[in-house]
């Protein structure tokens, strides 16, 4: 199903803030999805539109690189959003995140209803399934 609305994409230029790129690839594979956009390529090429500044500069001097290198460019939906992250994510973010997940206490401040909502929030960003078994038997 395609939709026919029309918005505009928000363009990524290089703030070092892991929720706003987060939301920004979000958002961008959320609109493939609506757009049937299946395709790696087409993906990355999407996302790059939708670039600016810093990081267009990044992803152009990325590309010369690896073709220089490696005789191609990434042609991964997941290895792109690996290499903007590593890029964009400030150093240690994904590793703090984690750990503050996993030192997450209720405490007095918060309810059970509080504490859960944030607890699933916190997962969610770190791509940690709650599935029942899954999640007892990895964590």
């Amino acid at each position: 199903m395609k939709l026919d609305v029309k918005f505009e994409l928000l363009v990524y230029d290089k703030e070092m803030n892991p929720e706003k790129l987060d939301n920004w690839v979000k958002q961008l594979e959320f609109y493939c999805r609506i757009q049937d956009i299946t395709d790696d390529k087409t993906k990355i090429q999407l996302a790059t539109l939708r670039m600016g500044g810093t990081a267009l500069i990044w992803w152009e001097s990325k590309t010369r690189i690896d073709l220089k290198r490696k005789g191609k460019v990434i042609t991964s939906w997941t290895k792109f959003i690996k290499s903007l992250k590593k890029q964009f994510y400030p150093l240690g973010h994904t590793q703090l995140a984690v750990i503050a997940w996993q030192c997450l206490r209720q405490g007095n401040k918060h309810n059970v209803q509080e504490f859960t909502q944030e607890f699933r929030k916190k997962a969610l960003a770190l791509g940690i399934s709650l599935d029942t078994k899954n999640f007892v038997e990895v964590y």
